[in-house]
């Protein structure tokens, strides 16, 4: 995480993160930053550089922004990084270490705790809503992957190919826009409600357009049905 904060505030700031231990690898520098509280000024401000594991992180922002930052002053970056050397521990982790260090003279040897899961272990909300938010928008990507689903689907269906059809279950980004619709009835948010229903609404005729223009193109070229319960079903 980045946190940039103005110069009269980073004494406190810092006192914060110095003293949680969830906050790892911590460093500052001095800089300036156009500040969008003070109307963009150009001011003094102290970066703070740090990691903390994912699970830690809606704890530390919310602590954060308890103080001020990025409600009062100040902005959060959070990246995101594939690995780092030494191991960043979670506090829990860290305890334990200490107990075992600290009761390694009094017994040899001990038996190791299975680690318990909290209802607190989740994603930020913003992460969680970051990540819904980029699946759902209607985009060349979104619409290519439809059109290649229908066409997979309509394969499936000329060849009475189960295999075929369910593939393009998998191709199909139709989930997005579910997933978008679902999360925003529950937070309430109605522009990405709408945003999910409308691009839902949108792939499913694409995808049944695609199925259709299939379907006439390649219906003058197969034979005719020489069962009669294959064209007329079982009814």
């Amino acid at each position: 995480l980045e946190v940039i904060v103005l110069a009269k505030h980073s004494n406190e700031i810092r006192d914060i993160l110095v003293m949680n231990r969830s906050v790892h690898h911590l460093s500052f520098r001095k800089c300036i930053t156009a500040d969008e509280f003070n109307e963009g000024q150009q001011l003094e401000a102290v970066l703070f550089s740090f990691m903390v594991v994912n699970k830690k992180t809606h704890e530390l922002i919310d602590l954060l922004t308890l103080y001020g930052v990025s409600s009062r002053f100040g902005s959060l970056n959070v990246s995101a990084l594939t690995s780092t050397k030494p191991r960043v521990a979670t506090t829990k982790e860290v305890r334990r270490e200490d107990n075992i260090g600290s009761s390694a003279s009094n017994s040899k040897s001990g038996s190791k705790k299975k680690r318990k899961y909290k209802i607190s272990d989740r994603l930020a909300y913003d992460e969680v809503y970051d990540t819904i938010d980029g699946q759902l928008h209607l985009t060349f990507d979104y619409l290519a992957l439809i059109v290649v689903g229908g066409i997979i689907a309509a394969i499936g269906l000329l060849t009475n190919s189960s295999v075929s059809v369910v593939a393009s279950m998998l191709v199909s980004p139709l989930m997005g826009p579910i997933v978008g619709m679902t999360f925003g009835a529950i937070i309430k948010d109605k522009v990405m409600l709408w945003k999910s229903f409308r691009n839902e609404v949108i792939g499913v005729v694409v995808c049944f357009l695609t199925g259709a223009v299939l379907g006439f193109i390649t219906a003058p070229l197969m034979d005719e049905p020489y069962d009669i319960q294959l064209a007329f079903g079982d009814n």
